[in-house]
């Protein structure tokens, strides 16, 4: 029973993977905005900011000191008439100024409340619950019918493969963890597959008498969802944007922002059907911020092709806007983040210098530049224009971390520590994570001797969200922080994950040649360790060298060959040592989030556990079982398969393994044709 349980769980899993949910099409009407409403970003100004190597992200809205001068008037306001949704309103557009955005979200929840509309659609809402209840009860009926059809047919082909084999050397409490996961698997499958119906939470205009007041409320969700996103509470922005297109479909621009909420959160797809509905109803000239936003999207769903496609088409518009207005100060800039997030450096660097030409002050060219300097070793032009930077931009945490970088760069170990030290200083004297570059403070504290404190920094700004924009920055900074505390293996495997997510991403592959270099020795010597220790017949003592050395090996071709002997080692009798508990640990925290996954973002938080889980123990067969569910959940069949190689490859107990490949293949076929037709977002 229990081996036929975890059949139909990795059926569902790998059979289902996520749905998308697709949203009706708006048809625009022109409303004037209300007053104080928050203006919408441009097609450039609401990406996340330029890859630049430092953190990304939401940056508040506050230069400097705030002004509270405009919130105590709002305030005042809100006193003198505390029923007035317009108050509450303009309070929260004051927070959100100032870069206050749990004081804006309370504030815009306020003018929802004592909006007069608010009676009369709670009441419209009631009469539509039932009928919507009634559509979802039938459309799981029919969805469970086509899981179970769907099931019949993979369990022909899955039977005496999986589940057959408990993972080397787990301890009974890790095996029952393993099987309790599976029911809730299979609800994760069931609720992936479901639509998004969250559009459907407002009606159609009904007449023309509603139009202003529902106007006004699609305005303060509006609002509501901009301080959402800026907050990092991406699925709530999401419902919040959503809402107010519901309720004004002439709200285009937030099509925008619902794009970038939802490459946040991993829903890649959604993302590009967003951009795509944007893009079609959007009136501006140019649209190169949004082609950039697509290349990544496209990138995330391994699709290089398309990503390329996109980002010239995004280079291709600001060349023409330059040709039609030389000197244009947006198209520069936008030319200058567009290479930085392709990681070609030495294309960006000519049009950050046509900026400074411009305006030699203009701090975040000269932030830019140091940037294109550094990624192309000239280290001394970099520290001339970082100190340049920091003097007009009062001395900055990401500021000194950039000079604390070119000091390390260039093995003044005391410049770089100072430098270290007063990154440090000054994040402590701000009082605040808002706002801050977290990697590079993490990186500051590492080089002063606090390493527990900045791996906990880092680890936890990766568990959020694993492989989302700012990834690639922060796995290299979580590889600077191993390395400044003496451990060099998982530097490398940070590292190593970093170049993986972007192989063009300059600076984490020399960081990792580097280290690669310096442990070429050891590495030589473990590997005849392994071979005298084969020799003599001990293959768990072989794998054990062969583990250490897979520690020390930068990714490439190499490294996977070795994995795979070290697998096929594992498998014979007597050949896999034991578990050690940080693998465990690892292994049981990934189940947890795979558990209790609602969507993408969750089930890339399991594969961030498996991930480590594997670099522990990488001869454990059925961790790598693991993450190919993970991987089928999230319909990338590609790494699903070759996870799924792995298993076989360390484990003697399967079967029908032809058929599952076959069928596996199949599926990736099929996924790979779905996601072509996306490439039509944007007319590309």
């Amino acid at each position: 029973m229990v081996k036929s349980s975890l059949l139909r769980a990795l059926i569902a899993i790998v059979s289902l993977g996520l749905l998308v949910g697709g949203c009706a099409m708006p048809q625009a009407v022109n409303i004037k905005p209300i007053p104080h409403a928050i203006k919408p970003q441009t097609s450039t100004s609401a990406q996340a900011g330029p890859s630049t190597g430092t953190d990304q992200g939401a940056q508040p809205k506050a230069a400097g000191g705030r002004d509270l001068a405009k919130i105590d008037l709002a305030k005042t306001k809100v006193a003198a008439n505390p029923a007035s949704w317009s108050a509450y309103n303009d309070l929260g557009v004051a927070y959100y100024d100032q870069g206050m955005y749990d004081e804006a979200i309370a504030a815009f929840q306020q003018a929802l409340a004592v909006h007069p509309i608010s009676s009369v659609m709670d009441a419209e809402k009631r009469q539509r619950d039932a009928a919507q209840r009634q559509k979802q009860a039938m459309q799981r009926a029919q969805e469970a019918q086509a899981a179970a059809q769907q099931s019949a047919v993979m369990g022909s082909l899955l039977s005496g493969l999986l589940g057959v084999a408990p993972i080397p050397g787990m301890s009974s409490v890790g095996q029952q963890a393993l099987q309790a996961m599976i029911p809730a698997i299979e609800g994760v499958s069931r609720a992936a597959s479901m639509p998004n119906a969250s559009m459907a939470d407002f009606p159609e205009l009904s007449n023309p008498s509603q139009l202003q007041p529902r106007r006004e409320t699609a305005l303060i969700y509006s609002n509501l969802g901009r301080a959402y996103y800026q907050k990092s509470d991406y699925q709530e922005a999401v419902t919040s944007f959503e809402k107010s297109i519901a309720l004004d479909p002439s709200l285009v621009s937030l099509l925008e922002w619902q794009a970038h909420a939802q490459y946040e959160l991993s829903h890649y797809e959604r993302s590009i059907e967003a951009l795509n509905r944007y893009m079609t109803l959007s009136r501006l000239s140019s649209l190169a911020g949004n082609y950039i936003l697509l290349s990544k999207n496209f990138t995330a769903l391994g699709m290089p092709s398309e990503s390329e496609r996109a980002f010239r088409r995004a280079v291709d518009d600001y060349e023409l806007r330059l040709k039609a207005k030389p000197g244009d100060r947006a198209a520069l800039a936008g030319m200058v983040q567009s290479y930085l997030e392709h990681k070609d450096y030495a294309k960006a660097q000519p049009y950050a210098e046509q900026l400074l030409k411009q305006n030699p002050n203009d701090v975040n060219a000269l932030g830019m530049l140091t940037i294109c300097q550094m990624a192309q070793g000239r280290y001394d032009l970099a520290l001339q224009t970082a100190q340049r930077k920091l003097k007009l931009d009062g001395g900055k945490v990401n500021d000194y971390y950039i000079l604390g970088r070119i000091y390390d760069e260039t093995r003044d170990s005391e410049k770089a520590r100072a430098a270290y030290q007063k990154l440090v200083e000054t994040y402590e004297a701000a009082g605040t994570d808002k706002g801050m570059p977290l990697g590079g403070v993490a990186v500051g504290y590492a080089a002063i001797g606090q390493q527990r404190r900045a791996v906990t920094m880092v680890e936890e700004k990766l568990f959020r969200n694993p492989f989302g924009s700012t990834a690639v920055y922060d796995y290299f900074k979580l590889g600077l922080v191993y390395e400044k505390g003496g451990r060099t293996t998982e530097a490398i495997e940070a590292l190593n994950t970093a170049v993986e997510i972007s192989p063009r991403y300059v600076f984490a592959t020399k960081t990792l040649q580097r280290l690669a270099d310096k442990t070429a020795s050891h590495r030589e010597r473990l590997w005849r360790q392994a071979q005298q220790a084969q020799g003599k017949g001990s293959s768990a003592q072989a794998v054990n060298y062969l583990a250490q050395l897979y520690h020390l090996m930068p990714v490439g071709s190499q490294k996977e060959e070795l994995r795979g002997k070290m697998l096929s080692l594992a498998a014979k009798p007597g050949g896999a040592p034991r578990l050690g508990q940080e693998a465990q640990r690892r292994f049981l925290r990934g189940n947890a989030a795979l558990k209790n996954a609602k969507g993408p973002l969750d089930l890339y938080r399991a594969l961030y556990e498996y991930k480590w889980a594997t670099y522990y123990a990488p001869w454990a067969a059925n961790v790598y079982l693991s993450t190919s569910v993970v991987y089928g959940l999230l319909q990338k069949y590609r790494p699903a398969i070759a996870n799924l190689k792995l298993y076989l490859t360390g484990t003697t107990q399967a079967a029908n393994v032809d058929q599952v490949l076959g069928r596996l293949y199949e599926m990736e076929y099929q996924r790979e044709k779905t996601l072509r037709s996306l490439s039509q977002a944007g007319k590309l």
